[in-house]
């Protein structure tokens, strides 16, 4: 899908391509708080300490002394010194003796101190360990989840596209440039050579040749809608054998298709046997069965054996049953989870319905031909 349709379709399209995206639980908005939880630790303290001190100191000191003495003796010769000295034999002497002492002193003192102390201690701790709570959530709603597709599908630039291959999701793609052919601008003539071209390999019909095959369906149309076929009744005819007699011609105001149910005058009749079969054995009311499209399908599923139902064997089915153009039932595209308008479509949303239809018209293939061995649902 290309971007520049409006929105309504691009928000049909955003469904299609993205059911599988919308999210109701997406976050729009998270709000989250910072919140702390003691968690229990050891520390270590350490101190340092120092001190200094001085002192200072002096003294002095003075003294004197002072003294005096008289002394007085006499002295005496001996026996051998009294011939020797022509003094006197004895003598007495004084002596007197006096002094004084001074003495002083003084003294100077001086000191400084100086002390460092470190210290480390162990000691439990409760450390805050901060951590984000989650308060509040916002979510995306659906509405407004298509809404941004919408928007992303409609707003594209120029060769942008996304792209949905099978049971792939669906992804961005760009194209590459294409150039404008400018023999078709300025020849019409290799234009309407491309265009016969085109119409050769789709084996397309003139104009002229399509008007004509509608005006003969139109009139085989009307001219089936006047006439009618009754069965007539066993006295009237031998039995096995049928009549037909004219309609009464329409009115002009009547109306051209009559849904009113057929009512015959007899039973069924065998047109074999020629007997009349119980009123079970007739024909139930309903849409005839489309026995070619059942025979097409039987003859599909048959080359494809027992593994048919595998999901490589049923997307090639699918694929080859909306190639052949085999009606698909219609009751798809009224469904809850997505209108499916093909049988690729339909395996894709439910593919459990896709192998159901499948069987019943193997099934309804198999009665139409009475052989058990043509199809194995």
């Amino acid at each position: 899908m290309f971007g520049g349709l409006s929105a309504t379709n691009a928000r049909l399209m955003a469904e299609e391509l993205f059911i599988g995206k919308l999210d109701p639980m997406k976050v729009k908005a998270s709000i989250y708080q910072t919140k702390f939880w003691p968690e229990y630790r050891r520390d270590k303290v350490y101190g340092k300490g120092s001190s200094s001190g001085s002192s200072h100191g002096s003294s002095s000191g003075t003294a004197a002394a002072s003294f005096s003495g008289l002394a007085s003796g006499q002295s005496f010769y001996t026996p051998d010194n009294w011939f020797g000295s022509p003094t006197s034999p004895g003598t007495t002497n004084e002596v007197t003796s006096s002094g004084s002492t001074i003495a002083s002193s003084s003294s100077y003192s001086d000191s400084d101190s100086y002390s460092s102390s470190e210290s480390e201690a162990d000691i439990p701790i409760f450390f805050p360990v901060p951590f984000q709570e989650l308060s509040s959530v916002q979510y995306y709603t659906i509405d407004e989840q298509l809404t941004e597709l919408t928007a992303a599908l409609k707003l594209q630039f120029q060769r942008h596209c996304f792209i949905q291959i099978r049971q792939q999701e669906t992804q961005p793609m760009l194209v590459p440039f294409v150039e404008p052919v400018t023999t078709f601008t300025y020849d019409r003539k290799n234009l309407d050579w491309y265009i016969d071209r085109q119409h050769q390999k789709q084996k397309a019909l003139p104009a002229a040749e399509v008007d004509r095959l509608l005006a003969e369906q139109e009139t085989a149309l009307l001219q089936a809608a006047q006439s009618r076929v009754e069965v007539s009744t066993p006295d009237a005819a031998p039995t096995g054998e049928l009549t037909s007699s004219e309609p009464p011609e329409p009115s002009a105001d009547s109306p051209i298709w009559n849904r009113a149910p057929r009512i015959t005058e007899t039973p069924a009749v065998g047109l074999a046997t020629g007997t009349a079969l119980p009123p079970t054995a007739a024909r139930k009311r309903g849409p005839k069965p489309d026995r070619e499209n059942h025979a097409r399908v039987a003859a599909l599923i048959r080359a494809y054996g027992e593994q048919w139902t595998s999901d490589d064997n049923l997307v090639e089915i699918c694929e080859e049953l909306d190639r052949q153009k085999v009606p698909m039932p219609k009751t798809w595209l009224m469904r809850k989870e997505g209108p499916a308008r093909s049988w690729s479509r339909g395996r894709q949303n439910y593919p459990h319905l896709v192998i159901k239809a499948i069987k019943d018209r193997c099934k309804a293939a198999v009665t139409a031909t009475a052989d058990n061995g043509n199809c194995r649902p």
